[in-house]
């Protein structure tokens, strides 16, 4: 709840679902299936984690950091929430002010065009949490 200051562009709003509050990422303002989270951290290297799922088809994740790619894309699944983790190095936050990560999908479904009710929303994945994790280093 609240997390309307760090979210960007072409999220969805949040929505009850299953007993859960998610958002939907997808194209709500573009044609493009990227959205943005904002975030202050301690300089550092992270492991950010989320859940995910994917609407209608299997989606390839990928995650930005300060539009840096890293880690590995992802395949989000379609029947139930998942974790996913990415490890962010420290050189990508940076000073740690104003971390911009961008959830990159590789596309989006309109459940009216699949014949799932009148949504004409373009969803890409749900979001129910993501976790950053700061991770110790070696001094």
């Amino acid at each position: 709840s609240e997390d309307e200051a760090f979210v960007g562009w072409d999220w969805y709003y949040a929505e009850p679902v299953g007993g859960l509050t998610l958002r939907w990422a997808g194209a709500a303002h573009s044609e493009n299936p990227q959205t943005q989270i904002y975030a202050d951290l301690p300089p550092g290297e992270y492991a950010v984690t989320l859940t995910a799922q994917a609407y209608h088809e299997p989606r390839q994740l990928r995650l930005l950091v300060n539009g840096v790619p890293v880690g590995e894309p992802v395949t989000v699944a379609t029947d139930a929430l998942q974790e996913y983790r990415f490890l962010i190095p420290a050189s990508v936050i940076g000073d740690g002010k104003r971390v911009t990560l961008t959830l990159d999908c590789d596309g989006w479904t309109v459940p009216a065009a699949v014949g799932a009710g009148e949504d004409t929303r373009k969803l890409a994945v749900a979001v129910d949490w993501i976790r950053f994790t700061r991770l110790a280093t070696e001094s």
